[in-house]
């Protein structure tokens, strides 16, 4: 049922916050190159970028559970509805080579909407 409350649901101005996070080096590059690569890749699939955050590192949670995080945050314009934004994050986490294995595992790419 969340679902299909998503599909209704278009941000009225446009705007929505991606927050970005990865701590993996994929076959894209390291952890810092996936964050600036993806940018091209948000514009690309209808999520033009607006402003963007500088890297941030942090130590993963729960402490322990892998190599160092970074983090940026990118604000995007686009017309999609809020469910086809989560496909297109999805879809470009799998680009990356993100895998969905275990919980708060390190990962290639991280891709959330915040707003």
């Amino acid at each position: 049922q969340e679902i299909l409350l998503l599909k209704k649901k278009k941000n009225k101005k446009g705007i929505t916050i991606i927050g970005i996070g990865s701590n993996l080096r994929g076959h894209m590059g390291s952890p810092r190159d996936n964050l600036k690569t993806v940018l091209n890749y948000l514009s690309r699939n209808g999520l033009r970028v607006e402003k963007c955050s500088k890297i941030y590192s942090s130590r993963p949670y729960p402490s322990g559970k892998g190599p160092i995080f970074f983090n940026r945050v990118v604000i995007v314009k686009t017309n999609m509805y809020a469910i086809e934004i989560l496909k297109c994050l999805k879809k470009i986490e799998s680009i990356f080579g993100r895998r969905n294995l275990v919980k708060d595992s390190p990962r290639v790419l991280d891709l959330y909407p915040l707003k």
